[in-house]
């Protein structure tokens, strides 16, 4: 992109690239665990984290995952994610900013101000102002690892001399907020200029109902023993299912399976095969990784960064 407003620069600028969401085109069996992936990553945080805890969550994308790079004063404009989930990014080279505003109606009038706008040197003084409001200015060095919430408005600028390349999983963790950001992906409550698609979030909902159904059952089948999970789960169950699209598809799985015992067919209490050719998870809640041991659940009013 390039020109006031885009992914190449802002005010003044000259046509900077910057390359967004890349990833390979084909399908792959992942190296770690051997899932359907288009990343370019061979290790994620996923995998330190640990298959118990990640597949546990609602949601953990990283058959998506995307790759940014982009030269000096090249980035993303200021922006919500079209879905509210969490991201945690990884900085591999490259120096970049990253600026979150507080969620919400807080920060709508100056998203309207400023919505799909890039800040690059010399800042306006509109844009000074709106800086100074950001609940968090960061900047990511080679190696750097962020957590933040795309649900909050966000934006990225490389800054050093060198391509900036960052890389981002996305994931829906069981903080009430966080499920709650989630929850209001394509209503009126996010930002019209950045709000999804109806079908984009029933097909993110559709994953997430699979997860539900497996957590369930591996909950209910005592074949969860992480004390994290224990207090965390249930709750943010609870919450999820609360949402009319997800206790639609919760109450049609409920149903398919009384027919199928009604007819002898065994049924583990998890959701059928996915229709597109990814199998249900397997319940693997067993084998949190040491990393895992000390993880919390994140808040969305404390995580920072952005998926570009």
């Amino acid at each position: 992109g390039s020109g006031s407003g885009g992914g190449g620069g802002g005010s003044g600028s000259e046509p900077r690239a910057y390359l967004g969401e890349v990833r390979w085109g084909q399908k792959y069996r992942h190296p770690v665990g051997g899932s359907w992936v288009k990343t370019l990553c061979a290790v994620d945080v996923k995998d330190y984290v640990g298959a118990g805890r990640s597949d546990a969550l609602p949601y953990y994308d990283r058959y998506d995952e995307g790759v940014f790079v982009g030269g000096r004063f090249s980035g993303s404009p200021l922006h919500v994610d079209q879905i509210g989930w969490s991201n945690v990014g990884k900085n591999f080279s490259g120096r970049k900013l990253l600026a979150v505003w507080p969620h919400g109606e807080a920060t709508a009038d100056l998203f309207r101000q400023h919505c799909y706008r890039l800040f690059t040197p010399p800042l306006q003084p509109a844009e000074e102002a709106a800086l100074a409001a950001a609940c968090k200015v960061a900047l990511l060095t080679p190696g750097d690892v962020v957590l933040f919430s795309g649900a909050n408005a966000h934006m990225a600028l490389s800054v050093s001399l060198s391509l900036s390349l960052t890389a981002y999983e996305s994931f829906v963790n069981f903080h009430p907020r966080s499920v709650a950001a989630f929850l209001e992906s394509g209503t009126e409550r996010q930002y019209r200029e950045c709000r999804a698609r109806a079908r984009m979030v029933e097909e993110v909902k559709e994953e997430v109902v699979e997860a539900i159904l497996d957590l369930k059952a591996d909950l209910d089948n005592g074949r969860v023993s992480d004390p994290l999970l224990l207090a965390h789960a249930p709750p943010a169950l609870q919450a999820l299912q609360r949402d009319a699209f997800i206790a639609g598809r919760l109450k049609e799985a409920a149903r398919l399976a009384d027919a199928a015992g009604e007819h002898g067919g065994e049924n583990d209490g998890g959701a059928p095969e996915q229709q597109q050719g990814r199998p249900r998870k397997a319940a693997r809640l067993q084998d949190a990784s040491p990393l895992g041991q000390s993880a919390q659940p994140a808040d969305p009013r404390g995580e920072r960064g952005d998926r570009e």
